[in-house]
Parts: C-alpha cells; structure tokens; sequence
C-alpha cells in the first residue's frame, strides 16, 4: 500500500509541477505582449512628437513607465528602461519623422488599444478575481 501512496504523492506532485511551468510561460507571453506594445507605441509617438507636440510624446513616455511597472519593474527601472529605448531609437534605427498626423492618430490610436487589451491580458491573469 505505501508503493501507491508514494506513487499518488509523486504524480500529483508532478502534476502541480507542470501546472506551475504553465502559469509561469502565460504570465512570461502577457508580459512579452505588454513590452512589444509599448516599444510599439512609444516609437510610434517617436516618430510623431513633431506632428502631435511634446505634451503627446511625453504622455506616452509617462504611460510606457507606467506599463513597465504593472509588469513588475520598479519606477526606476521603468524610467531606465524608457530612456534606453528612446536612445536606441535615436541611436540605432533613425525612425523618420512623420508628417501626416491623419496616420499618426490612427497608428497611435490602434497601437494604444492593443497595449491596453495587453495591461487588461495581464493583469487578469495575474491578479483573477475569483482566486
């Protein structure tokens, strides 16, 4: 009877084991998602603080801090991690200016709400509210 008894404890331990590798690689692609979004939005307002002002950019850096923080960083790694980006984006791609703030609208309208549906991604798996 104690072979079972060991048995049932190791397969449920195993069990338990994979469960938790499952949660760890959803919250790891929720977290993945919120970055890739926000380095798509803050290069976009990169491209158009010309065209919707320095208010609009600076928003968007403030948000993207944000961002970085409900995923776990603190605000001053959130700010860091904001400056490197915009000094890679400086430094390493040259993103032209956009001119047409028709385009920047929308680019940045539609690029905002997948970040937001990416926060609500995470923080609902993260944070349920029926635990």
């Amino acid at each position: 009877m104690k072979p079972q008894l060991l048995l049932t404890a190791f397969f449920a331990c195993t069990i338990f084991t994979q469960v938790l590798a499952d949660d760890e690689h959803k919250r790891l692609q929720l977290t993945g998602k919120v970055i890739d979004d926000v380095n798509v939005s803050f290069v976009i307002a990169y491209q158009c603080r010309d065209v919707l002002g320095t208010t609009y950019y600076n928003a968007i850096r403030t948000y993207a801090e944000k961002a970085f923080q409900q995923i776990g960083l603190s605000p001053e790694m959130a700010a860091q991690r904001v400056n490197r980006l915009e000094k890679f984006i400086e430094s390493e791609n040259k993103p032209g200016r956009k001119e047409d703030i028709e385009g920047c609208v929308w680019n940045i309208s539609t690029v905002n709400h997948d970040l937001q549906t990416a926060q609500k991604n995470y923080i609902d798996f993260t944070h349920p509210k029926n635990p």
